[in-house]
C-alpha cells in the first residue's frame, strides 16, 4: 500500500464521522432506520431541521449543518456512505482552515484525490457501474484505516 497522508486520513475520516452523526440524526428525529427508504415515503421531508441541524436532500445525497460543519454527502451503491470527493471534503473543510490546514483548499483535495486514484487506493463510482464523483477507499484500505483510527 502506498503511504496515505496522516492528515487527508482524518479529513475524510472526520468527515465521515459527521456524516454517521447526520445520518444518526435522521434517524432518531423521525423514528425511521432507513433514511432513503424514509425520504422516499415522505416520513422524512427534502428540506428540514431548522436551527438546530439543518439539512436538504439533494439528487443522491444530503446536506446537513452540525456544529457549524457543513456535511454533504451522496449515497454510494448500496446506501453505502463512506464515499468522498475533493468538492464535498471542501465544503466541509474551507470554514476550518486552522484545523485542516492545506486540506481547507480545493486545489489541496483535489491533488490528493487524483493522487488516490493514481496508486490504487480507492474505487471510483464507474467501479461499481454507476455514476458519480465519490470514491471508496479499497476494502483492503478501508480495514487497515479502521483499524489504525479506532
Amino acid at each position: 500500500m502506498m503511504q496515505i497522508d496522516s492528515a487527508l486520513i482524518r479529513v475524510i475520516t472526520t468527515y465521515h464521522r459527521f456524516i454517521r452523526r447526520a445520518i444518526h440524526h435522521l434517524q432518531v428525529t423521525y423514528h425511521y432506520d432507513d433514511v432513503i427508504q424514509a425520504l422516499k415515503c415522505g416520513v422524512i421531508p427534502r428540506t428540514g431541521g431548522a436551527e438546530e441541524h439543518p439539512f436538504s436532500f439533494h439528487g443522491i445525497g444530503c446536506s446537513m449543518e452540525i456544529d457549524g460543519y457543513v456535511v454533504n454527502w451522496d449515497f454510494g451503491p448500496g446506501g453505502r456512505i463512506d464515499g468522498f470527493e475533493a468538492w464535498k471534503l471542501w465544503e466541509f473543510t474551507h470554514d476550518h482552515p486552522e484545523e485542516f490546514g492545506a486540506y481547507a483548499e480545493l486545489a489541496s483535495l483535489r491533488s490528493a484525490i487524483t493522487d488516490l486514484i493514481a496508486q490504487g487506493s480507492v474505487s471510483t463510482m464507474r467501479d461499481f457501474g454507476s455514476v458519480g464523483n465519490s470514491v471508496f477507499f479499497k476494502e483492503n484500505i478501508r480495514a487497515l484505516l479502521l483499524a489504525e483510527n479506532t
